[in-house]
């Protein structure tokens, strides 16, 4: 219990802590197959389930800080309550949906606080990177800038078997409001956009129809 209220208070360290010194301390006893036991130290097997997935949560989240601190990424979080704005739009964006566009491929729907800063290349092909586990790819959103500004994002996302960031967006859900948002496997940690490819104003002249031909990682930019 101490744990989950330290998590709650985003005391992460500490939290971390408790889940750690609980998981000793069961390893002092024996294992317990009732859902919670009524004396001893020991966990039920689905309590010790559920505080180990709570530490590989909250080691990653340290990572996560961890590229935080060097620049990479902010520290943005659509789960604090209490922040009014997402500064640069860089930090923890919360999944709220998923739209699958075929078996292997799905658009996911992020949200955050509105950034506090208008967006850097809103007339210019733009991307955004993204970080689980220490592994960072780039994606192009098939969102405006205009969404992003509003703390909106859709990313297209096609899983690839052996795809360190592919396979966690695949093992992502959106965001209930009937669990704790902190134990639940819905927050991205996005960069701030990056910009792709400068399209001056006058680039394409006179133009008044513009057909595009992509296939492969070419749709992203286009549906851009």
């Amino acid at each position: 219990e101490k744990a989950k209220v330290l998590r709650r208070a985003r005391r992460f360290d500490e939290s971390l802590a408790a889940f750690k010194e609980a998981l000793r301390l069961t390893d002092l006893a024996p294992p317990k197959e009732e859902e919670s036991p009524k004396e001893g130290l020991g966990l039920s097997r689905h309590l010790r389930t559920w505080a180990e997935r709570c530490v590989a949560q909250l080691e990653e989240r340290k990572q996560q800080e961890a590229a935080a601190r060097e620049g990479g990424f902010g520290s943005a979080d659509a789960g604090d309550a209490l922040a009014t704005d997402s500064g640069n739009g860089s930090g923890w964006w919360k999944l709220v949906k998923i739209v699958g566009h075929s078996w292997n491929t799905c658009i996911y729907e992020l949200e955050n606080h509105p950034p506090a800063e208008p967006h850097p290349y809103p007339r210019d092909a733009w991307h955004v990177k993204v970080c689980f586990d220490g592994a960072i790819r780039e994606y192009t959103p098939v969102s405006t800038a205009s969404d992003w500004e509003k703390g909106k994002l859709h990313l297209l996302v096609k899983t690839y078997p052996n795809g360190k960031v592919s396979r966690r967006f695949a093992q992502l859900h959106p965001a209930s409001k009937f669990t704790d948002p902190q134990e639940q496997r819905c927050w991205v940690q996005i960069s701030v956009p990056s910009v792709t490819l400068k399209l001056e104003a006058n680039s394409f002249g006179r133009i008044s129809n513009l057909i595009l031909i992509v296939g492969g990682t070419g749709a992203a930019p286009a549906l851009q």
